[in-house]
């Protein structure tokens, strides 16, 4: 039974309630089952006492992979927005920024000749 979860770097967990089941204490049977508010935990009735349950807690997270990708990410963005912050006084910068830019759009328009090339040929 999941108890608890808890997102870490990257991810957030909301919502749930807390429920408490009704148990008729004065009419207890081997099998039932609580929720002790006193002491957060699941328990069974064995029959004489309460027992409670063994838990864990899980935690969701993502791997090193993707949280490597979203350093990348973020220092990228970071250099975006201070290049983009740049350009706005330096125009040396922004010079360099629309070379970048055309450049970036030669490169997918020979990306989509190729593909159309391929398409025709049957490659």
């Amino acid at each position: 039974m999941i108890k608890q979860l808890t997102g870490v770097k990257g991810i957030t967990v909301m919502g749930g309630n807390t429920s408490y089941p009704y148990v008729n204490m004065t009419n207890l049977s081997a099998g039932m089952v609580r929720f002790n508010g006193n002491n957060q935990n699941f328990e069974v009735y064995d029959g004489s006492n309460w027992m409670t349950f063994g838990g864990n807690y899980t935690t969701i997270e993502l791997d090193s992979d993707v949280r490597a990708l979203l350093e990348w990410v973020k220092a990228k963005k970071a250099e975006e927005e201070y290049l983009q912050k740049e350009a706005q006084s330096n125009p040396t910068i922004k010079d360099l920024i629309n070379q970048r830019t055309e450049i970036d759009n030669k490169i997918k328009m020979v990306k989509t000749l190729l593909q159309s090339d391929c398409k025709i040929c049957g490659v």
